[in-house]
């Protein structure tokens, strides 16, 4: 199942691109939002550290310490394990560019994904900028407003994995991206930033950076 919210239409029609482009030149000379991947890019690969911790905040979402000691120590070690299986999918992966198995509930990446929301103070949203953190080219964040913006239901990467899946798109966001935004941040991250941007200026959802 789809978005109700037209994504390619969004990025292409000249009005709303440009709309989508001054969007998007605000959030990367504004927002505390800007750093996300510079703490991201920090932070070990093979397992979560305070790196990871600062890349949310600077997206308006700390963790409280109880979340802290979970993401960092008790659930640290099953986080670890999962983070280094040989069946997820490269940093480099992109979204459009996986099987769609990659992305099913016993694979390594749900399986993180679910692991994170088991630790008290980390919810679905907070879980997905985490993983995001670790896999930027892969994992959409997710949030209210994004999520009312689309009309997304339960089911989130898969369709946004078919929407990525479009070069057409993709050059879309290419060019209204360019010259805006930085050239370490993924097109998914770049199309994030657009619907949440919108999303926020319709007044849906609860704020986040």
């Amino acid at each position: 199942m789809g978005f109700d919210f037209d994504i390619r239409e969004f990025v292409s029609d000249p009005k709303s691109a440009t709309t989508a482009r001054d969007s998007l030149e605000r959030y990367f000379s504004q927002n505390t939002g800007r750093h996300f991947e510079r703490f991201a890019s920090r932070a070990d690969a093979r397992r979560f550290t305070s790196d990871d911790v600062a890349a949310i905040a600077t997206l308006s979402v700390p963790l409280d310490g109880e979340a802290v000691v979970g993401l960092l120590l008790t659930h640290a070690d099953r986080l670890t394990e999962l983070l280094n299986s040989p069946a997820l999918p490269p940093r480099e992966a992109a979204i459009w560019e996986v099987d769609a198995t990659a992305l099913a509930a016993d694979q390594p990446l749900s399986m993180i994904y679910n692991e994170l929301k088991r630790i008290p103070g980390i919810n679905y949203v907070r879980a997905s900028k985490l993983l995001a953190g670790k896999r930027p080219h892969l994992v959409p964040i997710r949030d209210s407003v994004v999520e009312q913006l689309l009309g997304a239901g339960t089911d989130y990467w898969a369709p946004m994995r078919d929407v990525l899946g479009d070069p057409e798109l993709r050059r879309s966001l290419e060019i209204v991206s360019d010259g805006v935004v930085p050239s370490d941040v993924s097109l998914l991250r770049r199309l994030d930033v657009i619907l949440w941007m919108e999303g926020e200026a319709r007044g849906l959802g609860t704020r986040r950076s």
